[in-house]
């Protein structure tokens, strides 16, 4: 690695725990824990889960996952990918939940409740042990999918678990539940609710299984596109405004529509 390489990687470095510091989502607590946990990992002194005191809710960073777990931190709590999303008294249905961060971001931001899907086994112990202490989040070990039944689950990194089979000859594949968006949203009839959609390509799928009279009661969706998946933004807008959602102006990568 050259001088410039190394110089612009402690730059950024120093960005990431500049940012952190001043992030107005986290007790002093957790900037303190956070700051603390990215000095061990870059001084390969890390030995076990990182455990962040966020103030609703404790969130985990796995050991063996610390640098993909804490890009998916930074992109919540510190870029705020999330932050034009009304969550005030929502009922808020995390699809793709990964280990809890946007859901204890939501809670801080006033949801009434969240509902996490997760399949992958590593994730949802983080996840489910993030919301044990919080009565009004409910964490489900299914993926969401077309169909409610059994489907191949291809692990990769710790945010990228997906259903589709990409043709890379992916070995570690475990059987998991699924649940249909559908079914989801059955659960949730009458209620305000928010969904936030990140399924690693799954998301044309998932969305196109459900009779657009049962999209059409989203009252916001946010959704994360995954082109290299054949699930780009243009086949989510299609689908999205065909049930009748509205598209809305989100300065991010994501999609985000409203009902009515």
């Amino acid at each position: 690695m050259t001088l410039s390489h190394v110089s612009a990687r402690v730059k950024w470095v120093s960005y990431q725990l500049r940012a952190v510091a001043e992030c107005p989502d986290l007790t002093l607590a957790g900037k303190r824990a956070m700051l603390l946990a990215k000095l061990r990992y870059h001084a390969g002194l890390l030995r076990r889960d990182q455990v962040v005191d966020c103030g609703v809710a404790r969130i985990r960073l796995g050991q063996e996952s610390f640098a993909a777990d804490w890009r998916v931190f930074f992109e919540v709590f510190v870029s705020r990918i999330y932050g034009g999303i009304g969550f005030d008294r929502a009922s808020v249905i995390d699809l793709g939940a990964h280990k809890g961060y946007f859901a204890v971001f939501a809670l801080g931001r006033g949801a009434a409740r969240v509902v996490s899907y997760e399949p992958e086994p590593m994730n949802f112990r983080r996840l489910a042990a993030a919301a044990n202490a919080v009565p009004h989040w409910t964490v489900r070990r299914e993926a969401v999918a077309g169909k409610t039944g059994e489907r191949l689950l291809s692990r990769g990194e710790s945010w990228s678990h997906t259903l589709l089979d990409n043709g890379d000859g992916a070995v570690d594949r475990l059987a998991v539940q699924t649940i249909s968006l559908a079914n989801v949203l059955a659960h949730h009839a009458g209620e305000r609710h928010v969904i936030k959609l990140d399924i690693e390509g799954a998301e044309c799928e998932a969305l196109s299984s459900a009779p657009p009279e049962v999209l059409a009661r989203v009252d916001e969706l946010v959704v994360e596109p995954h082109p290299e998946a054949g699930c780009d933004r243009a086949a989510i807008v299609t689908i999205a405004t065909a049930a009748g959602l509205r598209a809305v102006y989100d300065p991010t990568n994501l999609l985000h529509f409203v009902g009515g």
